[in-house]
């Protein structure tokens, strides 16, 4: 899902896949309604694990409570907001669409008070009527310190007295923090932090933690002590269960099905998972990403079949036994691309094919590589000069390099051909 319509959307299916999340949803909102003060809470998970997903099924499910009980919900996008010149501005903002009535407190107060400010504040959705009349003692011409404070102690009364009149709970949800401008996410974070004591409202931030550790340290000095930051700042902070094996295979799977690309699913998504990093394994966003990108290469005919005696395209793909191990090289290829295209860039030009090799024989460490080391020893074996049909394991460093480098250069023969059709489909 690519933006928060779609995931709106898709949580609304009876049949939307939580991944193990819904439990924690129904507890988290059974332990906000066990509070008896304001509480901070940080909901920390490592980017594209589905922060955003599980914030957005908290609302859908506190959307569902009685109308008397239904606390009130403001959702905050850090990144979004993060060109405004204040967090309190974007909170306004965002009161204004989701909040009207408190935000109508809020404009009313504001106009009979007077306050207005100085040149150098644009703020035209505030779209306040103020007099024209300088001489006017009720007009406050504050500057930008004094209006922000005016504007918090405003806020704040508004947002007291509409809760005393609805007896509701306020709950503000403040999404992609780790991805604003460091200087708004910490203001953001700051701002929350010093009106814990006079704004009744829970806070629930979604973060990245090790993100904002680099952000915090980046901003205060990579001695600053982020621990005392945090836990100043943070009530409870609240990790996102990581995904069991299981569950990510299962997630893979319905990816690449959703594709129909026509091959073995549990053989693909096995090549994904070996040749990954952890990390890259705990993001639904990258898991997203790889399982397009190698769909749409399988089914556009990234790779072609040649003709004898010519090449239609620099890379191969046909139904002999060369098969998967051209589909391994293309994971490998799309892994490659999760952390620098460039490199990719590099192997198809045959440079730097060192780095590639040595990738391939890490992963060879208590793994089997079969149908990518046939294909490399069949690649270099092509060359009617060699002699000798070395197996694999006879080739050195530098032949199997030769070997990788003709797969990404056009040769005059096709390799042997092998059926690997089983019940019409690839395996």
């Amino acid at each position: 899902m690519r933006n928060k319509n779609e995931i709106k959307k898709a949580i609304k299916d009876p049949n939307f896949n939580w991944l193990g999340r819904k439990p924690f949803i129904e507890g988290f909102i059974k332990h906000l309604q066990n509070q008896t003060r304001s509480v901070h809470i940080c909901i920390n998970g490592v980017w594209g694990s589905g922060k955003t997903t599980t914030i957005m099924g908290i609302i859908d499910h506190l959307d569902k409570i009685d109308e008397g009980t239904k606390p009130l919900v403001l959702y905050l996008d850090a990144w979004k907001y993060e060109h405004y010149q204040d967090p309190l501005f974007a909170l306004l903002k965002v009161m204004q669409k989701e909040l009207p009535e408190i935000f109508k407190i809020i404009m009313s107060d504001i106009q009979k008070n007077g306050i207005e400010p100085q040149v150098g504040l644009n703020l035209p959705f505030l779209n306040i009527a103020m007099s024209k009349n300088r001489d006017d003692t009720y007009n406050r011409l504050l500057n930008e310190s004094e209006y922000i404070d005016a504007l918090n102690e405003t806020m704040i009364t508004a947002v007291k007295k509409f809760k005393e009149e609805r007896s509701n709970e306020l709950i503000i949800f403040i999404d992609e923090l780790d991805r604003a401008k460091p200087d708004f996410a910490l203001r953001t974070i700051e701002m929350f932090h010093h009106l814990q004591d006079e704004l009744p409202t829970h806070i629930v931030y979604s973060v990245d933690m090790n993100q904002l550790s680099s952000i915090i340290k980046h901003y205060y000095g990579y001695k600053y002590n982020v621990e005392i930051f945090t836990h100043k700042v943070f009530d409870e902070i609240v990790s996102l269960k990581k995904l069991t094996k299981n569950e990510i295979e299962s997630y893979i799977d319905e990816k690449l099905k959703s594709f129909s690309i026509g091959y073995s699913i549990q053989s693909i998504r096995n090549l994904i998972i070996k040749y990954m990093r952890l990390d890259q394994l705990e993001s639904l966003r990258t898991l997203n990403r790889i399982c397009k990108s190698i769909a749409q290469k399988l089914q556009t005919g990234y790779f072609k079949q040649t003709n004898r005696g010519s090449m239609m395209h620099r890379h191969y793909l046909g139904s002999d036994r060369n098969l998967w191990g051209y589909v391994e090289l293309l994971v490998i290829l799309e892994v490659f691309s999760l952390t620098d295209s460039m490199k990719v860039y590099e192997f198809l030009r045959g440079e730097n094919i060192i780095e590639l090799l040595n990738f391939i024989l890490e992963k060879e460490q208590g793994n089997s590589n079969k149908e990518l080391e046939y294909l490399i020893e069949k690649s270099y074996n092509s060359d009617k000069k060699n002699e000798n049909n070395l197996s694999y394991s006879d080739l050195n460093n530098e032949e199997k390099i030769i070997g990788i480098k003709r797969l990404f250069t056009p040769t005059t023969e096709d390799f042997e051909s092998e059926s690997v059709f089983s019940n019409g489909e690839l395996f």
